[in-house]
């Protein structure tokens, strides 16, 4: 398998606050990676620098072959993000969310339409796609928030505590929905501070430390 990411010595203080210390990390294709550590170990901000966010000190992010300094636009399109906290608008319909998303990455309008058809039928939302995000349960509108970031097909999709304020049988239903996408063959991120969901579904298990790993 090749690299899908790959970061060298990765560095961010702000002020006299280093944030992160020469970070290295690689994930290979299809590999399903699991970020650890604590409140402020700088997990964050490795993502934000991932999709650009953040601006790093020092250091190179490469995304699929693309270096992020030289052509992020490109490297952008290798990623989908599910942040923790819901970010779409919460009185856009579901359908119209996911179009949305499909038309900033560049999807052809009819590709889009069938795409988002595709996963939200996948995800069990179809039925729900003409209604307002804020009508959606919270397991509902975290399987749309998946949705919209599956919808230009990334290579890597980056999960920010996928399960935070979920109850038991959504958050079940959520990560039979990850073990779903791992099987498509994308690479996947996990951060999470839930031990058992991460020893249950990562293949390799990495430990942020005060920025350091």
């Amino acid at each position: 398998m090749s690299k899908i990411l790959e970061i060298k010595n990765l560095k961010k203080t702000y002020g006299k606050l280093e944030v992160l210390k020469w970070i290295n990390l690689e994930v290979e294709e299809g590999d399903f990676f699991a970020l650890l550590g604590h409140n402020g170990a700088g997990k964050s901000t490795t993502i934000g620098i991932m999709t650009s966010l953040v601006n790093k000190d020092s250091g190179t992010v490469k995304i699929g072959w693309i270096d992020i300094d030289k052509d992020f636009s490109a490297a952008k399109k290798f990623i989908g993000v599910v942040p923790q906290e819901f970010n779409f608008d919460i009185f856009a319909k579901v359908y119209d969310i996911c179009m949305f998303q499909a038309g900033y990455y560049g999807v052809p309008k009819k590709l889009a339409a069938e795409r988002v058809e595709f996963y939200l039928k996948k995800l069990e939302l179809w039925d729900k796609k003409d209604s307002k995000a804020r009508e959606l349960s919270g397991g509902m509108k975290r399987r749309l928030m998946i949705a919209r970031a599956l919808i230009h097909e990334p290579k890597i999709l980056i999960l920010d505590e996928p399960t935070a304020a979920l109850g038991v049988k959504e958050s079940g239903m959520v990560l039979d929905l990850i073990t779903r996408v791992r099987d498509r063959g994308l690479s996947v991120i996990l951060i999470s501070h839930n031990m058992p969901h991460v020893f249950q579904l990562a293949d390799r298990v990495h430990i942020q430390r005060l920025g350091r790993r």
